[in-house]
């Protein structure tokens, strides 16, 4: 995989700097009510890794051998959506259905949980008037924006769960970026790590 390891990967905060990566990493400030991710992430895309914080570490790739690219690696990427269909909640997941799945590894929707199901619906709408009558400072459609979120953080965090159980110590996949650019859908890079000895020390 030497289109990992020939790039330059980019972490962003605005936590603190630490000298040696953490699983996870410290948790920043001002955000306790996202999911907290369990991994390091990455990103070879300098801007999109600096909407995740201003303070910005370098490192490279040392070994990709224990690294699933669900990119490129068609019969991974396979093995891991059987694995997360084995979960009940993903018995009502678009995404995971084979043909969704393939495309979306390549375009970056593999990282969005998306459904059809009335509950799961139901359970999004419960959670986030939950959140709304919890933090009364959040509007109703503040609360929302942060329930969606913390889903996609919940799911892509269970991929890596998932493919850390097959034996991997790091992902490779794009995710859907409609931020970098406004009216533009990239398919950005992002490597998560599980374990040492993936990535090099961080250098800020």
């Amino acid at each position: 995989m030497k289109h990992l390891k020939n790039a330059v990967w980019y972490h962003g905060t605005n936590g603190q700097k630490f000298p040696s990566w953490l699983f996870p990493t410290p948790a920043r400030p001002n955000e306790p009510l996202l999911f907290q991710l369990t991994g390091v992430y990455l990103t070879t895309d300098l801007n999109f890794a600096k909407q995740a914080g201003s303070n910005i570490a370098e490192a490279n790739v040392l070994n990709t051998r224990g690294v699933l690219d669900l990119v490129n690696d068609q019969q991974g990427a396979e093995k891991l959506r059987v694995q997360l269909n084995n979960r009940d909640l993903y018995k009502y997941s678009e995404t995971t259905k084979a043909g969704n799945w393939r495309k979306g590894c390549k375009t970056g929707d593999c990282a969005i949980y998306t459904f059809t199901h009335p509950d799961i619906h139901q359970v999004i709408v419960k959670r986030a008037a939950e959140l709304h009558r919890d933090v009364p400072q959040l509007t109703a459609s503040q609360a929302m924006t942060v329930q969606l979120h913390n889903m996609k953080r919940a799911h892509i965090e269970t991929m890596c769960i998932e493919a850390k159980k097959l034996g991997y110590s790091g992902m490779f996949f794009h995710e859907a970026d409609n931020h970098t650019t406004p009216g533009t859908t990239i398919a950005q890079p992002v490597l998560a790590v599980f374990r040492n000895g993936v990535i090099s020390q961080p250098i800020w």
